[in-house]
This record gives structure tokens, sequence and C-alpha cells, in this order.
């Protein structure tokens, strides 16, 4: 599933000045190849505002200025892995002396254009976001930035700022540059993305060129490990449980419940649990194993009579109780 540009300038979205909109330029298009689905459509220009933009303001850009990035959703998940993908063109993209202008209200820094001794330019800015309604990643995990010139070296950078301080929303630490060599393709790989910080994506061309590029953003999420094991005893009415052995993640909470058994918890990487106690044949035993900032696991079991408990496994979003069959 690849997710088209939501289109919401982050001058909007960072400094709450004006009621966040959805455009209609939302698109989920299924590729039956996996493969970006953006280059079947002409590349938009980053110096106009979005498309399907209503009443833009003037001057309002789609992602040519720091403040005015475009959104990064990764809230839709094929196989695991969270996709995006974008068509622009940079032949008329700028670069800014100030971060902050338009839109900010202090003098800010001037915008990074030098890589490993090369200058570049013509820049568009994204930020990473977890979905249409949330402003940071919600979930730890890592992220691959992938750049596609028609006819120029593309630079990739990655910025961490301060979601605190809005409407500038200030770069804290160093830009994270990829540009390992002169052809058309370029990536950068940043582990550790964190829940709840900003990261911003900066895309520019060496030697100031610029042209249509195809964008792919994949953030892969960290999830719980759990293997959870049962001993038994099955009986006329249902089972008699005698213990239960999850296996998970460093620092992982346990949680096992069941009506007639109460709730225990545990912490570690191997939870042994002894209970001895009588399920009833309709019952149902729950396992929610989770970690700060990870998908969680959850299990059930439903208790029948004279056969083995029906396991159904779901996904915890962090945070949440509610099992899903699906966690952005």
């Amino acid at each position: 599933m690849q997710v088209q540009p939501t289109n919401l300038p982050a001058l909007e979205r960072k400094t709450s000045l004006r009621t966040l909109r959805v455009l209609t330029a939302l698109a989920a298009v299924s590729a039956a190849t996996g493969a970006g689905s953006a280059a079947a459509q002409a590349p938009r220009d980053p110096t106009q505002p979005c498309p399907g933009a209503t009443n833009p303001l003037p001057g309002e850009t789609c992602g040519d200025n720091y403040l005015e990035s475009v959104r990064i959703t990764t809230h839709s998940i094929k196989g695991g892995l969270q996709a995006f993908s974008d068509s622009v063109d940079t032949s008329k993209a700028t670069t800014q002396t100030d971060l902050f202008k338009p839109g900010g209200n202090r003098v800010g820094p001037p915008e990074q254009t030098a890589v490993n001794g090369n200058l570049y330019g013509k820049t568009v800015w994204y930020d990473l976001n977890s979905s249409v309604d949330d402003d940071n990643p919600s979930v730890d995990g890592d992220v691959l930035v992938q750049a596609v010139g028609a006819g120029f070296n593309p630079v990739i950078c990655l910025l961490p700022y301060d979601v605190g301080d809005g409407p500038n929303f200030r770069p804290i630490g160093a830009y994270s540059c990829s540009n390992q060599g002169a052809g058309p393709l370029e990536q950068l790989q940043r582990k550790g993305i964190r829940r709840g910080r900003g990261y911003s994506v900066q895309v520019g061309g060496v030697g100031g060129t610029g042209g249509p590029v195809e964008l792919d953003v994949n953030f892969t999420p960290y999830r719980v490990s759990a293997t959870p094991k049962l001993a038994f005893q099955l009986t006329p009415q249902g089972v008699k449980l005698l213990n239960v052995l999850v296996k998970s993640s460093r620092k992982s909470r346990v949680e096992v419940s069941c009506k007639g058994c109460g709730k225990r918890v545990k912490r570690g990487r191997r939870v042994s649990l002894n209970f001895r106690k009588a399920l009833r044949a309709g019952s149902k035993l729950t396992i929610r194993v989770t970690r700060k900032g990870e998908i969680g696991a959850y299990f059930s079991y439903k208790i029948r009579k004279g056969r083995r408990p029906v396991e159904t496994q779901r996904c915890l979003n962090p945070g949440s109780k509610k099992p899903r069959k699906r966690c952005p």
C-alpha cells in the first residue's frame, strides 16, 4: 500500500494557528508489484500550493520551505512495513537563508546546503508522522529514505527538531545526510527513530541541480517479540491450567488474565506463572505482552470441552490494551 502526500503544510500543522485541513489529494494507491505508483502521475511543483488545497494562502508552498513541509504518513501497513511515496519536480525549488521565514516569529538558522564538501540546493522538505492526526511518530522504529533523481545527483538529510518550539520548531542536533555516489539513486537509513519526536527530511540536488525525483520512505516499527506456551490438562468441563510460560523481548511486561484466575503481571524475558486453575468451556485466557514505545503482542485462548484451546493472535498499539488485527 503506497500513500500519497496528505499535503498538509507544516506551518498549519505545527503551529495550530490555523485549523488543520485534510485535503482531497490524500489517496491510498495499491501497487501489485510493491513499487511506488507516484511515477504514473505528473510530478508536483513544490513552489505551488499542494494539489487539492482549498483556499491556499498567498505564497503558500507544498514543501519548498522548512515550515511548509509535506507530511509523510506512516500508518498504512503492508507486510509490517509502512510506506510513503511522492513524485516531485524540484526544478523551481529554492533554499532558505532563514528556516523560520516564512511562518516563524524569530530569526532562524540558514538551511544547510553542503555535505561532504559538496554544495547542494533546490531542496524540498517533508516531516515524518505516524498518522493523519498525529504530528510525530507514535512508535519507535527504523526509517529508510530513497530518492531517484532524473538527470541529477540527490542528497538526503534527516533533521530532528524541537516539537515544543512552535511556531519555529527549532532544529536540534546536526543534519544526518547521505550522498554516497554520483549517480541518480540515493538512500539514507536511520535506526532508532523515537516516538513523539520531530523529524524533518530534506531532499536536494548536488551543485544546485534539480528535476523530477521519486521519493520513497519506509518506516519499520519496533515490535515486541513474544512466544507463549500453556501447560494444561484436559477435563470434561474444559481444562485445568497448570502454567503459563512467555518468552519475550527484554524488559517486556507480561499480563495474564482469565475469569476465575484474576490478573497477574510480571516483567522479564522469561516469565513463568503457575495457576492450577480449572477453566470451564466458553471462558477465555488472555496474554498481553508490551514494551514502551513498541507494538505489543496479544494472545487469547478460547477454552473448549475435551479439546485444546483455540489461539487467536492480535497486536496492541503502544499504550492501548485493545487488540487489533493491524497496528499503525
